[in-house]
């Protein structure tokens, strides 16, 4: 069966948008960020003489990127409904990049 997927920060969230939705509708919450600057570097690299921040997978993530991974192939719209702030535009980003197969690196 298809479903339509929403990706929230907060499991909190996650549930009671659940609750307002039917069985055609899956919430999953990405838990916060996702990503991190590396533990033991600057996180910064020089490209073409400009400097780009660096970001690996924070070690918790993994598992919940791994299931919105997993649910995101079997659905068949995805929303990506993250807090209108700074923060949740950058989850956003980063889950977007990381959905699109190797834009972040793993630590």
């Amino acid at each position: 069966m298809s479903f339509k997927l929403i990706i929230v920060e907060s499991p909190e969230k996650a549930k009671l948008i659940g609750t307002f939705l039917d069985s055609s509708w899956k919430t999953i919450a990405s838990k916060g960020s996702i990503v991190d600057l590396p533990p033991k570097e600057y996180g910064l690299s020089k490209v073409d003489n400009k400097f780009h921040a660096v970001y690996v997978l924070n070690e918790n993530s993994k598992k919940i990127i791994a299931e919105i991974k997993e649910l995101a192939s079997q659905a068949s719209e995805i929303y990506i409904a993250t807090d209108a702030d700074r923060e949740g535009e950058k989850i956003a980003q980063d889950i977007v990049n990381e959905k699109q197969d190797g834009l972040l690196t793993e630590s």
